[in-house]
This record gives structure tokens, C-alpha cells and sequence, in this order.
């Protein structure tokens, strides 16, 4: 284990930590105040501590009173104030964010699925009307009525037709697990030499199997959809974040989400039969070879991301070794 990520671990009231630079990791915890607050470990061990509200490289960050939730030291912060979220980048980002967010936006309303509306934006913050509703994930069980809404708005997001995305292929995705693969390696991640065998194997299936563009199977993409991006109401379904929006395999996204919800009937956000019933219906919505690969992706992902959260130290290593076991023994089949 690397020297930073040793810190990471005895880090009281720690939330979050990412990969940085440099054998770094950008860390997000608790003052003894229980305000949010950013700060950096570097290869060495040392951390830096951001004062609460404040990052030298987000020139519009600002909490006054509002709340902060996320700050990621000098990527991105977001504060909830009264009705609307702000989002504060790094200068010239924003406004590529909030284009592709009014555009994904109008294109949702065609089909009734709810997506932030911007409200104001300038060169590194954008701000959205909060949306109505709950997190599929914080309703767990009681989320069912809005995983079947889900089910029949899905293919219909999946054909929309929005102008000038990018397209998203298998070989990104590689890329992707191999770049996050890399940070476990480098900082010496339990299994990390188990995981990056996996990877192999996984991008190897990956790019073999990889249909032609335009080829059946492909549509518009969240790419990085999971449970916590679907807010439910009660009567109507929103998704969270969709700048990230592009086409490609729409495997990708149900894969992704396959993979968060075996994750959350582990960790006992879902019971095992509302996990089934999810996942049996997510079955439909892509071919389900591309969707199987796309899923051991991200199950491989997330062993990569949260081995940077200590939260998820009760149960990182039954996911991990669950995970390892089952792609080990497919590479020994082939």
C-alpha cells in the first residue's frame, strides 16, 4: 500500500478520496465542525488542507449560506442553495456543461423523463433548478415503481437524436478501466496484480467483440448511469448529470447499472429479490454478450474506486473477490 493511501485510511471522518497526480490522492472529509472540507495527501504522506468554502482553482466557488456537497480539491465543488445547485469548475469548463445540459435536457422532455434545467451559467459555475424527488438509491427497495418507469423511458433515451455528441466506443472504455487500474497498481491496492489480470481479460473482450459503429446495439449514452443519477417522486422519473452524454454500445450504460445494482443487493441497499426484479428487466435493453462485458467493466471499476473509500472497507473485499473470481476463472476457460 502506497504511503498516501495508508494515510487515506487512518484519516478520521473521511469521506472520499481520488487518485491525483503524482502517486497523490485528493481527499474530501469531516472537521471536527462536520463541514465538508478538500484537501490533497501527497506521495509523501503530507496533506494540505483547503480552508471550508474556499479553492484557489475554482475563481466562482463560494458557499455563503448555502450547504456544500462535494469538493473535490481543485476539480469541482457543489453547493445546494435553496432551490438551485451550483456546480463551480475550473475556468472555460463550464460552459461546454451547461450547452450539452440544456440540450440533453430539451431532448429528455420529449419522452417525460425530468432533467435539470440550467438557470445560470458563466465561464466556471453552473447552476441548476433542483429537481424534485429522491435518489433511487436512498429509496432502495421502495424505488421499484420508479425502476419500471425506468424500464419503459430507457429505450426510448436510448433512440433519441441529439445533435453534435461525441461517440463513446469500447476502445474508450478500456482505456477508462486501464487508467483507473493503473492508479490501484500504483498505489498498491490489495489484489491490485489479481485485478490488473482481470483487466486484461475484460479489455480484451472488449475490443475483440466490438461491433461497428452505427451497427445495431448502438444509441444514445449516459455513461455514467447508476442509482444514484435517477431521482424519483413519486409519479415521475429525472436523471442527474447528463453532460456526460455521448453515443455509443448502449450496453455501456446498462452494464453500468447491472453492475451498481448486484453492488447495492450486496451491500443490502436492495433486498435480493428487488435486485432480481431490476435485473431481470434490465436484461431487454441491450444485447446482453455486450452488456455481461460491459458490466465485468465496471464491476472491475468500482474495485478500483472504492479501494480510494474507506467507508467501503466492510465490504470492498467480498465485492473484490467476487469479482477477481469470477473473470480469473472465465480467462482460465477461454
Amino acid at each position: 500500500m502506497s504511503k498516501a493511501l495508508e494515510v487515506l485510511n487512518q484519516l478520521p471522518l473521511v469521506r472520499r478520496g481520488w487518485p491525483g497526480k503524482a502517486g497523490s490522492i485528493l481527499v474530501e472529509a469531516f472537521d471536527n465542525q462536520h463541514r465538508l472540507r478538500a484537501g490533497k495527501i501527497g506521495a509523501d504522506g503530507d496533506i494540505t488542507w483547503a480552508q471550508f468554502g474556499e479553492d484557489r482553482k475554482l475563481p466562482s466557488f463560494q458557499v455563503d449560506t448555502g450547504e456544500l456537497l462535494v469538493h473535490r480539491y481543485g476539480k469541482r465543488a457543489v453547493v445546494r442553495s435553496g432551490d438551485v445547485i451550483t456546480k463551480h469548475l475550473r475556468p472555460g469548463k463550464a460552459h461546454a456543461v451547461a450547452e450539452k445540459s440544456i440540450q440533453i435536457r430539451s431532448a429528455c422532455r420529449r419522452i417525460g423523463l425530468g432533467a435539470a434545467q440550467v438557470v445560470d451559467h458563466d465561464d466556471s459555475s453552473v447552476t441548476f433548478a433542483l429537481l424534485p424527488g429522491r435518489s433511487v438509491h436512498t429509496l432502495g427497495d421502495d424505488a421499484l415503481p420508479a425502476w419500471q418507469q425506468f424500464l419503459e423511458l430507457w429505450p426510448k433515451w436510448q433512440e433519441l437524436n441529439v445533435a453534435d455528441l461525441p461517440m463513446f466506443s469500447a476502445l474508450d472504455e478500456a482505456e477508462t478501466l486501464r487508467t483507473w487500474v493503473g492508479h490501484a497498481v500504483q498505489h498498491e491496492v490489495t489484489y491490485s496484480d489479481e485485478i490488473e489480470e482481470a483487466a486484461e481479460i475484460v479489455c480484451d473482450r472488449l475490443i475483440r467483440d466490438m461491433p461497428e459503429p452505427g451497427a445495431p446495439g448502438h444509441g444514445l449514452l449516459h455513461r455514467d448511469l447508476h442509482d444514484k443519477q435517477l431521482l424519483w417522486d413519486g409519479e415521475a422519473l429525472s436523471v442527474l448529470d447528463v453532460d456526460t452524454a455521448a453515443y455509443g454500445e448502449v450496453a455501456l450504460d446498462i452494464g453500468n447499472l447491472t453492475t451498481h445494482v448486484r453492488l447495492r443487493a450486496l451491500q443490502g441497499v436492495l433486498s435480493p429479490d428487488c435486485a432480481k426484479q431490476v435485473l431481470d428487466g434490465l436484461e431487454a435493453l441491450a444485447p446482453q454478450e455486450r452488456t455481461k462485458v460491459y458490466a465485468d467493466s465496471a464491476a472491475l471499476r468500482l474495485a478500483c474506486v472504492y479501494a480510494f473509500r474507506p467507508t467501503a472497507a466492510s465490504w470492498w473485499k467480498q465485492w473484490t473477490l467476487r469479482v477477481l473470481d469470477e473473470l480469473l476463472d472465465e480467462g482460465q476457460a477461454q
